[in-house]
């Protein structure tokens, strides 16, 4: 039996491979294909916005979608970021989620 601390490893590793594969698409890329996986009320915010991808130490730690408000893509799965208000789950990365 899995152990917690097994699970999240699990989850956090397969996050990594999504995020690190969202990473290395070209910035056009990257917004048709998050727009692919998100609701079509997040479209705008994606059309409009910049992008901005970290990396620490060589490895892909999160990207971010910015205009006004955030979306953060990180190994954990996609967050909804507004300017004022609640941090929204949007996606949860795990072995049922696929690209």
């Amino acid at each position: 039996m899995e152990t917690q601390a097994q699970k999240l490893d699990k989850q956090f590793k397969i996050g990594s491979e999504i995020l690190s594969t969202l990473f290395s698409l070209p910035v056009n890329h990257l917004k048709e294909k998050l727009k692919s996986i998100m609701d079509e009320k997040y479209h705008e915010l994606i059309e409009k916005s910049t992008i901005e991808k970290t990396s620490l130490d060589d490895t892909p730690y999160e990207i971010n979608v910015y205009f006004y408000n955030r979306i953060k893509i990180w190994a954990w799965g996609i967050q909804y970021h507004p300017e004022h208000g609640k941090i929204v789950e949007i996606v949860k990365f795990g072995e049922h989620f696929k690209l």
